[in-house]
């Protein structure tokens, strides 16, 4: 047998000068002098070369790895990151401390739990366990009777998150946020109590206290917060637009001491308010550092100018930015296409025409992506791309008529048509406080064993006097909707199933509760083509029951086509780049009711222009089908009209 020695400490160093290959406007933020620096990178522009360039930059410089400080948003960002700058220096960078706001606060919190009354061993609970010990506390607190249900577990955990994370009161929170829970609020704060007594009692922290405890460590002990902020001699932050107070105020502790802070960004791509990201974190890094050194990164190698120069006339027309714009490196391309089509329908068609076209001439439906501001915006697409054969996967969650509460919605329906359809019965009856598979099957085998289901009463099945009252509901409700059925049309039943029960159900289950009311107020409109329940039921099943990629012969290399959120797609890039639905109310979005929310909405379609590389293509439909009437006008989006005429060429469908 061969014997083959490891030799674990050598190394393969890069040849060239890495220097070389950056742009002048990069080189100058790599090869910055000490002291706070703010890089405001552009979409494309190579922000993630700037940032691996300048950790190899300080460790040739001769700074030791230990007292450099690398935060991102993603564990995987760090790691591409160092080993990138790995493969650029000979140095080793093993000891850096690189990886995502609550990693570092977590290795930090280890060494000195003590001190913020917890065990080094302590555990960290996932969304799920933090959101089932809530539960459990929820269980334990008995809420005062309103006559509504009580806000489920991951509503809970996102107050409490959204508190902790933008540094604000719970009751701040709830009536920002969730205003029909206001009545709650005394009840919800004593569950977080409950809650905090028990993390402490099982030594256990979840993400959030991650972060917010590491605060609490530095602040509250000074040889803590001196050591370390004397440690990270130099910290570079990743998408700094998108760090949230907390998160800030972390920072500037840390860089107390060195104060080589470099934060690294684009204001133009600050998109997650929702999230908790403060927009002002970025801006006002010039005025909380006056000394700060800023660079301006902004020659982009993703896009043709074309696209650039229409993604331009968005950046000057912002209120509050740095003043930048997007310099081509690129020379050649076409101009962005606007395409306007009578409705939603024709809006489908071209948009899955025009995949197939591209597909024929040589380009992966990989490569090709759709992208919308919400997710029922592309219900129609979906399903012409299904009739059609056409594959695709949706990086905004599942398929449209996948999701829970669309099916939700379709299970009143299938019952009010087939009153011994065990599946949608088992669903509904699911959704019952304290009924959960044994109770809802034996409550379901006395309904379909009755000749009369909808006559059953809660009290003659033996149910907890909390389900009680919510059975009885729902059998009301499926009674009123059988009688109904024959002379009301299938759009006026959703509205129905919405305003006796499903409204309420979505408000206290789900944190994006208006966005899934949103996805059925469009099933409600797309139902207003149907004449019967009977008939929508029955297409909508056949619909389920065909998948493209059964259809469609794909390459050994292909995935399929991508539809997106815009939210999802920020970081992505493809050679062709659909944004459909641009009418006012729809993009940008009708809850964008202030000047601040409209000008996150015109960040986010700047994002969405950004991640095309080759081929951009704009549609809108004229009219649209409204709750209260069959059609309405649209108004094309606002920001088309700040588009120059000769950046786009206009397209007119026959």
């Amino acid at each position: 047998m061969s014997e083959y020695i490891l030799q674990s400490s050598k190394r393969f160093t890069a040849s060239g000068d890495y220097l070389k290959d950056l742009n002048p406007q990069q080189l100058q933020a790599v090869t910055a002098e000490d002291g706070p620096c703010m890089v405001i990178a552009g979409a494309g522009s190579g922000k993630t070369r700037v940032v691996t360039c300048r950790v190899a930059y300080l460790m040739e410089k001769g700074i030791p790895a230990e007292n450099i400080l690398l935060v991102t948003f993603t564990q995987k960002a760090a790691k591409e990151m160092l080993q990138r700058a790995s493969g650029l220096i000979s140095n080793d960078i093993s000891k850096l401390w690189g990886g995502t706001f609550h990693h570092i606060s977590n290795l930090i919190l280890r060494k000195h739990a003590s001190k913020i009354g917890f065990k080094s061993d302590y555990t960290i609970l996932d969304n799920a366990d933090s959101q089932d010990l809530i539960n459990i506390c929820r269980q334990e607190t008995t809420p005062k009777q309103t006559g509504k249900l009580f806000p489920k577990a991951r509503v809970l955990q996102d107050i409490l998150g959204l508190s902790i994370n933008t540094r604000e009161h719970i009751k701040l929170v709830i009536d920002k946020k969730y205003p029909h829970l206001d009545e709650f609020t005394q009840d919800i704060q004593r569950v977080f109590s409950k809650y905090e007594k028990k993390k402490k009692n099982i030594n256990a922290l979840d993400f959030d206290d991650l972060l917010d405890k590491f605060l609490i460590l530095l602040s509250e002990n000074e040889n803590i917060r001196e050591f370390y902020s004397n440690s990270f001699r130099y910290i570079l932050v990743d998408e700094y637009q998108d760090t949230n107070l907390l998160q800030s105020e972390i920072l500037d502790i840390l860089a107390s001491r060195w104060r080589n802070l470099m934060v690294v960004g684009d204001d133009f791509q600050s998109i997650y308010s929702f999230r908790g990201a403060r927009y002002d974190n970025i801006l006002e890094f010039p005025q909380k550092y006056t000394d700060a050194k800023v660079f301006t990164v902004d020659i982009n190698y993703r896009s043709t100018p074309h696209i650039l120069n229409f993604a331009n006339c968005v950046i000057s027309s912002a209120r509050h930015k740095f003043k930048k714009g997007l310099i081509p490196q690129r020379k050649e391309g076409v101009n962005p296409i606007v395409v306007p089509t009578i409705d939603v329908y024709q809006q489908a068609s071209f948009i899955a025409q025009r995949i197939f076209e591209l597909y024929e001439e040589g380009i992966r439906l990989s490569d090709i992506a759709v992208l919308y501001r919400a997710h029922f915006h592309s219900m129609e697409l979906q399903m012409e791309l299904t009739k059609r054969g056409i594959p695709f996967w949706t990086r905004s969650g599942l398929r449209f008529f996948e999701q829970a509460h669309i099916k939700d919605i379709l299970s009143y329906m299938r019952i009010i048509e087939n009153k011994k359809d065990q599946i949608p019965w088992m669903r509904l009856l699911k959704h019952i406080p304290k009924i959960g598979e044994v109770t809802a099957d034996k409550i379901y085998n006395q309904m379909a064993n009755s000749s009369h289901p909808f006559d059953l009463t809660a009290a003659k099945i033996g149910i907890s006097k909390i389900a009680e009252g919510e059975l009885n509901r729902l059998i009301q409700l499926l009674k009123k909707l059988d009688n109904e059925k024959m002379h009301t049309e299938p759009s006026s039943i959703i509205q129905t199933i919405l305003k006796d029960i499903y409204t309420a159900y979505l408000e206290t289950t789900y944190t994006d509760w208006s966005r899934r009311l949103e996805d059925i107020q469009q099933l409600a409109r797309f139902a207003k083509t149907y004449s019967s329940c009977a008939s929508f039921v029955s297409e909508l099943a056949l619909m389920g029951g065909i998948r493209a990629e059964d259809m469609f012969e794909l390459k050994a290399e292909e995935k399929g086509l991508i539809l997106s959120t815009v939210h999802q797609a920020k970081g992505l890039e493809w050679k062709v780049v659909f944004i459909m639905s641009l009418v006012e109310g729809y993009f940008p979005s009708y809850k964008a009711q202030n000047a601040e929310e409209r000008e996150e909405e015109k960040r986010l379609f700047y994002v969405a222009l950004t991640r095309a590389k080759d081929q951009l293509y704009l549609t809108y439909p004229v009219v649209s089908m409204r709750s209260n009437s069959p059609w309405s006008q649209n108004s094309p989006s606002s920001f088309l009209s700040e588009i120059d005429e000769g950046a786009y060429e206009e397209w007119s469908l026959k």
